[in-house]
């Protein structure tokens, strides 16, 4: 494989780059937590909308294509957010919280080789479900807790039911 030599000053741009969306993660995190107790509230699907349109574009303009593609899918699934097609609830925080969760682990691993790659196709395609309308929902677990196995009443066989 070939590989492509870069400027220092396209280093630096991706250095930035790097930095800026850190920052920008951590306030992108704090928005979803709080869309938990906000759901309807416009202004932070906005801020995550953009945050998210920024680290895309920004991604793609300094060659880390891969982070670019998957944020330009999460950027979709925020857009029908933002015009109400999906509903904020616990399995859309919590797949806004695995994606952020999945480009902080990009971003950190690019700041040590920038050619990192990732999978990032089980995520894509549950976003992808959101957008088709049929989200893939996570499984239930069943726990002894959760199942009524309580047998404290003892019946006589006598007794009609």
């Amino acid at each position: 494989m070939t590989e492509i030599m870069i400027s220092e000053y396209e280093l630096e741009l991706r250095r930035v780059f790097l930095d800026e969306t850190s920052q920008s993660l951590q306030d992108c995190e704090q928005c979803f937590l709080a869309l938990e107790s906000s759901p309807e509230n416009p202004e932070l699907i906005e801020n995550i909308f953009r945050l998210a349109h920024n680290i895309k574009g920004n991604a793609n303009a300094v060659g880390f294509i891969h982070l670019g593609a998957f944020t330009h899918v999460l950027e979709s699934y925020l857009l029908k957010i933002r015009t109400g097609e999906i509903k904020i609830d616990a399995n859309s925080v919590n797949l806004l919280l695995r994606c952020n969760d999945q480009i902080i682990a990009i971003v950190t691993a690019l700041r040590t080789d920038h050619s990192s790659q990732f999978d990032t196709s089980e995520l894509q395609e549950e976003l992808r479900s959101y957008l088709s309308g049929t989200p893939i929902l996570p499984p239930v677990q069943v726990t002894p807790e959760s199942l009524d196995l309580s047998f404290n009443t003892v019946l006589d066989p006598m007794q009609e039911v």
